[in-house]
């Protein structure tokens, strides 16, 4: 008999993760998302029978208030939601992304760290996608895929335009476009382009292209066709934020699902992926200012061997991210 398993959140808006991983977990389990609701009004009627395995992603976000700074409302709603948990799921496996919120502040970086850390105590197991990460106690399971298996097809290299580049993904204060805005060379094109709701730091950024015409930002959600079909028409994706909160990085796994080559300020984890995959996938630089100067050297973009889609195919399997948690969920 398949066990119950609930997943939060059931979905992710604009990012596909959350819903690529309930499709994995299907493979050995039934599988539903999250009514935190539901689940409240049933402890209301006294109904206290455990569902088998929640897992939970990003359960820490409400740590931090709007100013970036920590919330004693956020920590007691987290901690409620923690006791409601704990009354209605008989194993919780936490699945820590990143090491302390996006958005906290610098000063409270710390003390978000550490309050994450004290929280997660609270959960059965630990669950990071990195296997460079240090801490003691988690359970490294590869991050999935957003489509698997991983088929690249090289003949959209002829259509590539090896002057343009770009970012995609939401655009959030936090990853500091103002940085390579200012460092970009002038010879090359860069596109910024994902959703935005933070209209202040829109303004702000728009007004430092101003002046420059080879960066155009487009505050756009765009359906997973377009934006596919845009970056491979370009000569590589970067990811030019590396802040000292990040685990993973989606943008990688977006990069490679599409087969684009990305140039990335270097994390631990996207250094690893460098060695491991090779330059052909990922280029990683100690700062943005590094990162530009690669780009001003024309940089073309070039075919990624069969050799390495099957090690990336291997190493970021369905079937390893499944039977991982499954065996925890046994656990």
């Amino acid at each position: 008999m398949k066990k119950k398993l609930v997943y939060f959140p059931k979905s992710g808006g604009a990012n596909a993760y959350p819903l690529r991983m309930q499709k994995i977990l299907a493979s050995f389990s039934d599988v539903e998302g999250l009514n935190l609701k539901a689940t409240m009004q049933e402890i209301l009627k006294f109904n206290f029978s455990k569902k088998d395995v929640l897992v939970l992603n990003w359960i820490e976000s409400d740590i931090i208030g709007k100013t970036g700074r920590v919330s004693l409302t956020g920590i007691s709603k987290i901690l409620l939601k923690i006791f409601i948990f704990k009354l209605k799921f008989k194993k919780i496996i936490f699945v820590r992304h990143n090491i302390y919120p996006h958005k906290a502040n610098k000063e409270n970086s710390n003390k978000a760290t550490k309050l994450v850390d004290k929280l997660e105590g609270l959960f059965d197991h630990k669950v990071v996608h990195s296997p460079v990460y240090t801490k003691d106690g988690y359970e490294y399971i590869p991050h999935p895929l957003y489509t698997y298996p991983l088929v690249i097809d090289n003949k959209n290299l002829v259509e590539c335009d090896n002057n343009k580049f770009i970012i995609f993904g939401r655009i959030l204060e936090y990853k500091k476009f103002e940085v390579i805005i200012e460092s970009f060379p002038a010879e090359q094109e860069l596109l910024i382009v994902g959703h935005c709701e933070d209209y202040g730091y829109l303004d702000k950024i728009k007004a430092l292209i101003r002046e420059k015409k080879n960066i155009t930002i487009f505050p756009s959600y765009l359906d997973d066709k377009e934006a596919k079909e845009l970056i491979n028409s370009t000569g590589g994706l970067i990811i030019s934020h590396a802040d000292e909160d990040m685990i993973v990085s989606g943008s990688f796994f977006y990069g490679l699902t599409i087969g684009v080559k990305m140039y990335a300020v270097s994390t631990p984890f996207l250094k690893w992926a460098e060695e491991q995959f090779g330059n052909d996938i990922i280029e990683t630089f100690p700062d943005v200012v590094s990162l530009c100067k690669r780009i001003e050297r024309r940089p073309i973009r070039e075919h990624i061997s069969n050799g390495t889609i099957s090690d990336i195919n291997s190493s970021f399997s369905d079937e390893a991210i499944a039977s991982s948690f499954s065996r925890l969920c046994q656990k």
